[in-house]
């Protein structure tokens, strides 16, 4: 992909990322995971979410355990806080192939760019740190 292309692609996916965080946020009272029953996020508050999560500021202007079901948070916000940072890092590495190659045509693929960095990346960091979220991780932690 030229610059552009690559430009384009990180755009669409951000984008329709975007769509996606709003839509499960304003559709989660139908949706299932939501024992709560926590009904629709005002679109105000879920317009303001989506783009925090898809620019990875992630500012949160609410309550999480109390405002979003299971699903938004899992679907929506967890999945958008690994490749919002993902798109951040296959930016800079498509900078640096661009800097670096300056006679290149292309500055590689975005979509295997935000693969490996999701896989090789972003997957074995967080699994190199304890967690209790992970089997066979955490379990020697106490609580605090």
């Amino acid at each position: 992909m030229d610059w552009k292309i690559y430009a384009i692609a990180m755009m669409l996916f951000n984008i329709l990322g975007l769509l996606l965080v709003y839509a499960l946020q304003r559709l989660q009272g139908f949706l299932p995971l939501n024992p709560q029953g926590f009904g629709a996020v005002s679109p105000d508050s879920s317009w303001n979410t989506a783009v925090s999560f898809a620019t990875n500021t992630n500012w949160q202007g609410y309550g999480g355990e109390t405002t979003m079901s299971y699903l938004t948070q899992m679907l929506a916000l967890t999945t958008q806080n690994f490749v919002s940072a993902a798109t951040g890092i296959a930016i800079v590495i498509a900078m640096i192939r661009g800097i670096s190659r300056h006679t290149a045509k292309t500055i590689g693929n975005f979509w295997v760019d935000l693969t490996r960095t999701v896989l090789y990346i972003l997957c074995r960091l967080h699994s190199s740190f304890p967690s209790p979220c992970l089997p066979g991780r955490g379990a020697d932690l106490q609580p605090v």
